[in-house]
């Protein structure tokens, strides 16, 4: 007869990760993406793929990517990409497809860029504005925001 004991020790809780290096969290790179407006990585969220220049995450195991960052070496980050789904399906000239507005951060030339994928004319027109389509890359982050947090109100990954 075989008796295992187990021992619950609630002292100590897990380590969380909060370094991002090779995909783990990294508070300085957090504060800045905090401060110009970007979401930020939470530590609940699941690292998808890690990659020498890439590393992706979500924020739902099983849900769609909401976040990559690009990268030169770890913890240098060059740009970055969120991205918002609304959970709609659309179908059009190129086939089926998930409504998503994407939010593209260049950290070098300190410039933002919005695309949507979607049929829907009143998320178009709150965008239209920054659209990459209509203006090309914006400057001002926080405006930029402010209309993806209006177009996505209500999103299930909507941006706080």
């Amino acid at each position: 007869m075989l008796l295992a004991s187990c021992e619950r020790n609630d002292a100590v809780p897990p380590p969380k990760q909060s370094n991002q290096t090779n995909g783990l969290i990294e508070d300085s790179i957090n504060k800045k993406r905090a401060s110009i407006g970007l979401r930020v990585i939470d530590v609940n969220w699941f690292l998808y793929r890690s990659l020498p220049t890439q590393d992706d995450w979500k924020i739902h195991k099983d849900g769609f990517l909401a976040k990559s960052v690009f990268k030169k070496l770890p913890g240098d980050v060059l740009s970055e990409e969120d991205y918002y789904y609304s959970g709609a399906q659309f179908y059009d000239l190129e086939g089926h497809g998930w409504e998503c507005i994407t939010v593209h951060y260049d950290y070098g030339k300190k410039d933002i860029v919005l695309s949507y994928t979607g049929t829907n004319a009143a998320t178009k027109t709150i965008l239209s504005k920054y659209l990459m389509s209509y203006r090309g890359p914006a400057t001002n982050v926080s405006a930029v925001m402010d209309a993806v947090r209006k177009a996505a109100a209500g999103w299930p990954d909507a941006p706080y």
